[in-house]
């Protein structure tokens, strides 16, 4: 039997994971993340850059499926994390993993969330969601610790789509909802800048064609 690959292991464990299968300890740090996250997101509102992301959002429209953070507009969930996600890292205070250079939280808790809200999940199935996407991108950035940045990447953009983080284990059987949603906030690979960090986990390439955007 041929050896499964690094990239076909993750994706068993996260397609696998299951909130009973989390520790305590990780589900209590993933809703200590989930609510930096939130705080980050809502004091960038008032900023032009967080202004420019909600108003980007409510503009590409699309299905009322997930909620756009700070204006309250339903929106595609692709759209509604590309929005999300960019007000999250903007001010740049967000949580940091220094060993695997990445934020997680705006991209695993963004996408958790929005593809939770689409799916009508349950509280825990987002939170193992978003345990799983905190994993993903661990894993991945520690692989190859300081090699992005080293070639001018962002480390966040890549890791969270490598793969993306997984939809809630209830919303496997969704095919909309696994394909766009984890990758709307993980998809661009800018030069790691200060110009470029607001929207470093923002639109993607890889988002199914319709209302949702496109990079």
């Amino acid at each position: 039997m041929a050896t499964l690959g690094a990239a076909r292991r993750l994706a068993r464990f996260v397609i696998g994971l299951t909130p009973d299968a989390i520790p305590a300890s990780a589900l209590e740090a993933g809703m200590r993340l989930a609510l930096d996250t939130l705080g980050n997101a809502l004091a960038a509102c008032r900023d032009d850059f967080g202004r420019a992301a909600i108003a980007v959002a409510e503009r590409l429209g699309g299905p009322p499926e997930s909620t756009v953070l700070g204006g309250g507009a339903r929106v595609a969930t692709a759209n509604a994390v590309l929005a999300n996600a960019t007000l999250a890292h903007g001010l740049d205070f967000d949580d940091t993993r220094e060993d695997a250079i990445v934020h997680t939280g705006c991209v695993a808790v963004t996408a958790a969330l929005a593809a939770g809200e689409a799916a009508g999940a349950r509280g825990r199935e987002v939170l193992a969601a978003l345990v799983a996407g905190v994993e993903v991108m661990c894993r991945v950035g520690l692989a190859v610790p300081g090699a992005f940045h080293a070639r001018h990447f962002h480390p966040t953009a890549i890791t969270g789509a490598s793969p993306p983080p997984p939809p809630p284990p209830g919303c496997v059987a969704c095919p909309k909802t696994r394909s766009c949603a984890p990758s709307a906030s993980a998809g661009v690979r800018p030069p790691a800048s200060s110009s470029t960090s607001p929207t470093a986990p923002g639109p993607s390439d890889c988002i199914p064609a319709g209302p949702r955007m496109r990079a």
